[in-house]
């Protein structure tokens, strides 16, 4: 436990583990990295529990760990908001751990890139309507396209949450090729918008999928970190201002 060393070790060197070289060392020894409140597992897709899983005590000072097959310790530290890396995809979410808005990166004019992706299995998910369902929430906006780093609201679909929040993560694709991926100044203001938006409706728990992706896209740990300070800042700033987050969990 807290030895970053085993816990990539743990990590690698079979197919249902995550490694996490790196992510470890900048949240667990980085100083002001990843102040948030933060757990992170590693958990094997064909693992199965019963029954809720159980909420972890509240604690101070920093700790890194990876579990297979159940709740790993976390990273603790003074705040109030739980940042989770789940080993398994947000779909495959047990139900005891729904969510109330799932958080997706897609274009400005929420055309959905047909070739195979994280669009692509969006509307899997989703079901064949996605595409008709984003088209109407514009029109219904007023609008042909959004700003870069706005939220929109869906319907769920058949997604198991309360709501879709389609956030312009890139501009708009109507060539052939798809649009390059944000940077960190552009993922840090999109998560921050997420952030406000769910919490301005209630929404206590939350989950990116398909987030920051695109042409040249930065590696997933990059962007599971930039999410995480993007949220550090977010409560720091609700702190200042006197004002809760809201959000209790964000889902990786």
């Amino acid at each position: 436990r807290g030895d970053p060393d085993e816990a990539e070790a743990a990590a690698e060197g079979a197919d249902e583990r995550l490694s996490v070289r790196g992510g470890f060392e900048a949240i667990g020894h980085g100083g002001d990295a990843w102040r948030a409140r933060a757990r992170w597992h590693a958990r094997g897709a064909a693992h199965k529990r019963k029954g809720p899983l159980p909420r972890p005590h509240r604690r101070v000072g920093a700790r890194c760990a990876v579990a297979s097959g159940r709740r790993s310790p976390r990273v603790l530290t003074p705040g109030a908001m739980d940042i989770t890396l789940e080993k398994c995809s947000v779909w495959k979410l047990p139900s005891q751990n729904r969510v109330g808005a799932i958080v997706h990166g897609g274009t400005a004019d929420a055309q959905l890139w047909p070739a195979r992706g994280p669009d692509a299995e969006l509307k899997y998910q989703f079901g064949d309507d996605l595409q008709r369902t984003l088209d109407a929430e514009l029109s219904r906006l007023g609008v042909r396209k959004l700003d870069l780093g706005q939220a929109m609201r869906v319907g769920r679909g058949r997604l198991h949450c309360d709501f879709l929040l389609w956030v312009a993560t890139r501009e708009s694709e109507p060539g052939a090729d798809p649009s390059r991926a944000p940077r960190e100044a552009a993922i840090t203001a999109a998560t921050r918008a997420a952030l406000a938006f769910v919490a301005e409706r209630g929404v206590e728990r939350l989950a990116f999928t398909g987030f920051a992706g695109g042409a040249e896209e930065l590696p997933p740990v990059e962007r599971w970190l930039i999410i995480a300070k993007a949220a550090q800042a977010y409560e720091d700033e609700c702190r200042a201002a006197g004002r809760s987050t809201v959000v209790e969990e964000v889902l990786l």
